[in-house]
């Protein structure tokens, strides 16, 4: 991704919340990486349970009302400038 970054790419990655996911293991492995992605400027976006309710401390997995679950590509087709 940096040298995506570094090339001019826009990078959104859009992902489960901790509160939103079934799996807190998958969401773990990820999660380390958070700071590191914003900090290359990858735009993230975490999916929450419910719109426009306070997120709880404590929550039980697998009852999220909402999560996501997707493998996405999607390429904008305009040329970077290293790739003319």
């Amino acid at each position: 991704m940096r040298e995506l970054v570094m090339r001019g790419v826009h990078i959104r990655v859009v992902t489960n919340s901790l509160a939103s996911t079934d799996s807190p293991l998958v969401h773990n492995g990820y999660a380390r990486y958070r700071v590191a992605l914003l900090k290359l400027g990858v735009e993230l976006s975490e999916v929450r349970p419910k719109l426009g309710t306070k997120r709880k401390r404590f929550h039980p997995f697998r009852s999220a009302n909402a999560s996501l679950h997707a493998k996405a590509l999607v390429i904008d087709g305009r040329p970077c400038s290293s790739a003319r």
